[in-house]
């Protein structure tokens, strides 16, 4: 439930679009007790039509806010405050009863896990930021599905925000409009509020014509009520609710309790599921899935890093429990490294497009095609499997080299990591694979 204020006085509901009254109980609920918090001037449930989608970018343009591109059909571009460009992965928390439901316990006593936030410093956040928030705005009821409108495995949301920006972004990014809400009915959904922290009139003008509050910009998800609330920022990841918030961080949480995976970095086909880990050292490439703040190393596990919805080490469990049930089809899974370098510093791997060629071996290794061979760290593509053809000199043997002294370094940076980042919650079976990676090594 969203937060309320007995203090703020009692308006009757402007609806300028949609029927009130037609909503679930549990969603007209939500819809009044934000709109007595927020104070928007106008409330507007969203249809998700063409005519509606049209009326917002009209809208849009005539604030200035986006502009559209003559040239390309369909276009339109948005200038955003520059201070007001990514996510904030430093403004983004999880609210959970104990910190250790949300992040292990880091010995270092600062975690690159995820940050928490105790439910009474929360609470003391939404007094400080949503309080007549949306005065002179236009409060959007965005009903969207996250999946195939009526699927058995697709989830529901409920956003409620003040930017037309976001409702036009929504429409692109998930299925929504009024086919959610009939398909809803009484049904449980997810609560996403979200303002952009600008009422109006402004204290001071707009950059851009964007509207933002990166002072006071707050990010936080309530898996145990199932919501989300986002104040401060328009850009995609912090506004658009179904994104990262909900499909990450919230699917996680849900995934844990009903038995299935929310990964980030998931390619998949009408046959297999391939999950990738791109993970190599600061001596070879930017782009890999190492992060970097300053000299630190921040290990990024699947991309999910900044997107945990709950303790990593519970996570790795989870993985791990997915071998022992019996409908499940495991994935197979590769580790790749795109980026290794000679001594010349140039890359050893062409990239691009010919990563096709790589990917064509994992089919043939998944179809159970003979064309790997071990090596101390798993199988590698045996000689003359890979298809090079066309591509001139590839030096295979230095790609596939293993570098005893980088590897001992390696685990012990792992092992420090572990100890230091999931203590006592890591997996002993995370650990001995470890271990035995340890005694690999030091036979070579």
């Amino acid at each position: 439930m969203a937060p309320q204020l007995q203090c703020l006085p009692q308006h009757p509901l402007n609806v300028v679009q949609g029927d009130l009254s037609a909503l679930s109980p549990a969603v007209r609920d939500f819809v009044e007790q934000s709109a007595k918090l927020c104070q928007p001037d106008k409330i507007h449930i969203c249809d998700g039509s063409e005519e509606e989608n049209r009326q917002l970018l009209c809208l849009m343009e005539e604030q200035g806010l986006i502009k559209c591109l003559r040239k390309y059909q369909n276009c339109w571009l948005a200038r955003t405050d520059p201070r007001d460009v990514a996510r904030v992965e430093s403004k983004t928390v999880i609210v959970t009863p104990e910190q250790r439901d949300t992040i292990p316990i880091a010995k270092s006593g600062v975690s690159q896990l995820g940050r928490w936030l105790s439910e009474k410093e929360f609470e003391k956040a939404l007094t400080l930021r949503f309080p007549e928030c949306m005065k002179g705005r236009t409060m959007y009821l965005i009903p969207f599905s996250m999946g195939p409108v009526g699927s058995p495995l697709s989830k529901i949301g409920i956003q409620l925000t003040d930017s037309p920006y976001v409702v036009a972004s929504m429409r692109i990014m998930t299925r929504m409009g009024s086919a959610v809400l009939e398909t809803l009915g009484n049904g449980q959904f997810v609560k996403c509020l979200h303002s952009v922290g600008c009422p109006l009139p402004l204290k001071k003008p707009l950059v851009n014509n964007w509207a933002c509050n990166p002072e006071l910009t707050l990010v936080a998800h309530i898996p145990q009520r199932r919501e989300i609330i986002s104040f401060g920022s328009g850009y995609g990841g912090n506004s658009l609710l179904g994104k990262k918030c909900f499909a990450l961080r919230i699917a996680s949480r849900i995934g844990e309790e009903e038995g299935w995976l929310a990964e980030h970095m998931l390619v998949s086909t009408y046959r297999i599921n391939l999950f990738f880990v791109v993970i190599s050292k600061p001596v070879v490439h930017c782009s890999s899935c190492h992060c970097f703040s300053g000299k630190i190393i921040m290990y990024d596990p699947f991309a999910m890093r900044p997107f945990f919805g709950y303790n990593f080490g519970r996570y790795l469990s989870h993985w791990l429990s997915m071998e022992h049930r019996t409908c499940s089809k495991l994935p197979k899974i590769f580790h790749v490294n795109w980026f290794r370098k000679d001594k010349q510093n140039n890359f050893l791997w062409p990239g691009f497009g010919e990563n096709c060629r790589v990917l064509e071996w994992m089919f043939r290794r998944i179809e159970g095609e003979d064309c790997a061979k071990m090596s101390p760290l798993g199988y590698i593509p045996a000689d003359g499997a890979l298809n090079l053809n066309g591509l001139g000199h590839v030096n295979m043997d230095e790609i596939f080299s293993i570098e005893k002294e980088f590897w001992e370094e390696e685990i012990k940076e792992i092992r420090k990591y572990f100890d230091d980042q999931v203590n006592t919650d890591l997996p002993c079976d995370v650990a001995n694979q470890l271990l035995q990676l340890e005694q690999r090594i030091s036979q070579l």
